[in-house]
Order: C-alpha cells, then sequence, then structure tokens
C-alpha cells in the first residue's frame, strides 16, 4: 500500500470536513420531518435521537413499516384530544335585565 503525502492528507481532511459541511444541521427541537425517497421510519427516529415506536404512535403508524415519501411525521407526542362531551347551560340570572332607553 502506497503512503499519502502530508499535503495530500490534509486536502483529504479539508475536502472531507467541507462535504460534512454542506450537510443541513439536525435540530433537537424539529417538531416535523417530511419523509425522502429512501428513508425508513428508524432512520428519521435515530437522527432524531427519538425512539421509533414512539414516532409510530404518535403518527398512528401501526408498526411502522409503511411510510411514504412526502409524508409529514410528527416527532414529538401530539396533544391529547379534546373532551367534546356536552358541557351543562349556565343558569338563567335570577333578576331581570335592565331598562333599556334610546338610543342604546
Amino acid at each position: 500500500m502506497r503512503e499519502i503525502s502530508r499535503p495530500t492528507a490534509v486536502l483529504l481532511l479539508a475536502a472531507c470536513l467541507l462535504i460534512a459541511a454542506c450537510g443541513r444541521p439536525i435540530r433537537d427541537d424539529a417538531t416535523v420531518h417530511i419523509v425522502r425517497k429512501g428513508e425508513t421510519l428508524f432512520s428519521i427516529a435515530w437522527r432524531y435521537g427519538k425512539d421509533p415506536d414512539d414516532v409510530a404512535r404518535w403518527n398512528r403508524l401501526g408498526d411502522g413499516s409503511l411510510i411514504y415519501p412526502g409524508q409529514v411525521l410528527n416527532l414529538q407526542p401530539t396533544a391529547a384530544a379534546p373532551d367534546r362531551r356536552p358541557r351543562p347551560l349556565p343558569s338563567l340570572p335570577s333578576e331581570p335585565s335592565p331598562a333599556w332607553a334610546w338610543p342604546v
């Protein structure tokens, strides 16, 4: 095997650093991810430091094996569904409404 000269090694290192700097940084506070071709639920969860089972549950994906390019995935738990039970009506006031006069 041939040895690499010092200037060549420095040039290769600089090229690698430049290529790595071109990548988009991953934010820890990201709330959604848009699936790209070739990505898996596991790779997306790993990139953001999440558990794949949690990401599947937050997005109602079942076992998470079926995702598609362009799909928007939540990376944080979604808020609970609002309480839709009917609420009782407020009681009527015991006093009559005030007398109104023109031009009210």
